[in-house]
């Protein structure tokens, strides 16, 4: 099997935790939503639980600055995605909620493109 370091161990860990806190935070807003639900609040427990252990086994070449860019990215979504169930549940919008996408997918992309160029 893969050998993973105990650092590495420690950071899917981290997502992991990550994932079942936005399932938590999912769970206590639907008690107080009055029955309504968003897809955008239910699910945004998958970014961190897909993108958090594969930016970390992306980043094995212990890449400081890699790590970083994605787990902003990561978080950057998270919170997109929770802003976005909040208005939806709310019945509005705001023009600035399509930033935390953008600039999440940035954040994370530069994650990707820093690996890949200090290998």
């Amino acid at each position: 099997g893969i050998f993973l370091s105990k650092a590495v161990k420690y950071r899917i860990l981290k997502y992991i935790i990550g994932s079942i806190l936005c399932i938590i935070i999912n769970f206590i807003y639907s008690l107080f939503g009055h029955g309504v639900h968003s897809n955008y609040m239910t699910y945004m427990f998958i970014i961190p639980l897909l993108l958090g252990p594969t930016s970390v086994l992306a980043n094995i070449y212990d890449n400081k600055e890699a790590r970083d860019f994605a787990f902003c990215g990561i978080v950057t979504l998270v919170i997109g995605f929770f802003i976005k169930g909040v208005f939806e549940i709310a019945g509005t919008s705001s023009p600035f909620q399509s930033i935390f996408f953008y600039v999440g997918c940035i954040l994370y992309m530069i994650s990707i493109v820093w690996t890949i160029k200090h290998q």
